[in-house]
């Protein structure tokens, strides 16, 4: 290419450097009309913060002063996904993303709002509602699960008896129309997995979708050698009643039950395998000859309780463990601090954590009490010692979805704590300092500050004092 003439190449330049000049005027400008326009809106925005700060820190005074009702610093409303945090002052339009850090390695299925099954992106808070009226439940926390049977939805991949497949395009809980629809042969029919377990002696539980029409649901773990090893199960698919529950051989610690799903039930069964390592999974129903019964979503997985649906197609799946993060700030004070969790257990294990604080000499744990979640239990520990208090698992009676806890500072290096659910309270002593400066995670869902149970946060607050029992016990009454 030939060089430009050098006169033109300077006028050019000369153009250029002309051009960022009156830029730069233009912008530096404050003596003409829009220029000073926009500065005068800019200070007065300025200003205008300025007195809603002083204003809601005056509000927020008047109302802790005001009521006998404590004020959280944080506050995270994951039923109505509100979220707001701040010792001295409010802070409007915080979402979940601006407090917290969402961690899960994969995606996860969840009921959404119409009621389906919706995909929740990974790293994503995971909302759920009842799939049945559509009522939001708050943010589905889950540990990883693996789903064993290498196909969840596509039945005809399974071994089938006393049944022939007539559809697998039916209305189906994700709403993709993929849920299969056979006929039984005899007087009961359907569909079986042959599965190798990583674990031998311990739990698992099978869990399957079936839509509600008249006939009974079945499900069945047995030892694939045909031993006479076998936990089994019957749900009325008309009313989602528990009708028979059964274990034999050398499996033990059999339990059923159902949710309800909308057009759909979820049905599940668990048992301890003894020395198992190759079972079989059924998924089957009873009835008269004849009749058509609709499944999808066939899950078996290791634990007493069914997690979050996980499909397959070909290889068993892993679902990613969910943590929930905020490094906290002003809102925790060290040395004197309260917590409330509302929460709604989907099926949650007994001795499940629902809360967890650890510093570098002792740590606390808030535990569900039992199978039937009636209530919460707590221990305290030293990380090197072990125990130094475990509650009788009947300590604390109550709600099964709200608890709160308080801890302050004796001035001697120990802590008083209290732990309240159901309007009742206990109080311990701790015989070291709970205080952690290089440890202020607020977590959801991991060891840090919390660790999760298979529940549906609804409300978690945080305060900025330790309260009194009669506080904590009106907080979860």
């Amino acid at each position: 290419m030939a060089d430009l003439d050098p006169a033109l190449q300077d006028s050019i330049d000369n153009l250029q450097t002309r051009h960022t000049a009156l830029v730069d005027a233009v912008r530096n400008y404050t003596g003409g009309s829009i220029a000073g326009a926009t500065n005068d809106l800019l200070a007065a925005r300025d200003d205008v913060l300025t007195t809603v700060d002083k204003r809601e820190t005056a509000l927020l005074g008047l109302i802790q002063r005001d009521t006998d009702k404590p004020v959280p610093s944080l506050l995270s409303d994951f039923k109505t996904q509100t979220y707001m945090l701040g010792t001295r002052r409010l802070e409007h339009g915080v979402s979940v993303d601006d407090m917290f850090t969402a961690e899960r390695s994969s995606p996860k299925f969840v009921p959404g709002p119409q009621g389906t099954l919706v995909e929740v992106p990974p790293d994503t808070v995971a909302y759920h509602y009842d799939p049945e009226t559509g009522e939001a439940l708050g943010a589905l926390i889950e540990g990883g699960a693996t789903n064993l049977l290498p196909y969840s939805i596509d039945f005809t991949t399974w071994t089938l008896f006393s049944a022939t497949v007539d559809s697998s395009g039916q209305a189906s809980p994700d709403g993709l129309g993929e849920a299969t629809l056979y006929t039984i042969s005899a007087s009961s029919g359907g569909f079986f997995e042959s599965i190798a377990v990583p674990t031998s002696s311990s739990s698992y539980v099978i869990s399957y979708f079936v839509k509600k029409t008249d006939v009974t649901a079945r499900l069945q773990i047995r030892d694939s050698s045909e031993s006479g090893n076998t936990a089994t199960s019957e749900i009325n698919a008309t009313t989602g009643e528990v009708v028979f529950i059964g274990d034999y051989g050398t499996y033990s610690n059999a339990r059923a039950d159902v949710k309800d799903c909308g057009d759909f039930w979820r049905v599940y069964l668990s048992a301890t395998i003894g020395q198992s390592t190759n079972i079989r999974a059924y998924v089957y129903a009873g009835g008269a000859s004849g009749t058509g019964v609709t499944v999808w979503g066939a899950q078996l997985e290791e634990g007493t309780t069914p997690t979050s649906y996980i499909p397959t197609d070909g290889a068993p799946v892993t679902r990613g463990a969910d943590r929930v993060l905020r490094m906290v700030n002003s809102e925790l004070n060290p040395s004197s601090w309260s917590l409330l969790v509302e929460l709604n257990p989907e099926w949650a294990n007994s001795g499940d954590k629902v809360f967890y604080y650890q510093s570098s000499g002792i740590k606390l744990e808030i535990l569900a009490r039992g199978n039937t979640n009636t209530g919460f239990q707590f221990r305290l520990g030293s990380s090197s010692n072990g125990d130094l208090v475990n509650s009788p698992v009947d300590a604390i009676y109550g709600t099964k979805n709200r608890v709160a806890v308080s801890a302050s500072a004796n001035g001697d290096g120990t802590y008083t704590l209290i732990i309240s659910s159901g309007g009742q309270s206990r109080s311990v002593q701790c015989p070291d300092d709970l205080q952690s400066p290089g440890n202020k995670t607020l977590a959801i869902g991991s060891n840090s500050f919390f660790l999760q149970i298979v529940a549906s946060y609804s409300n978690v607050q945080l305060f900025p004092r330790a309260l009194s029992a009669a506080e904590l016990e009106a907080l979860t009454a």
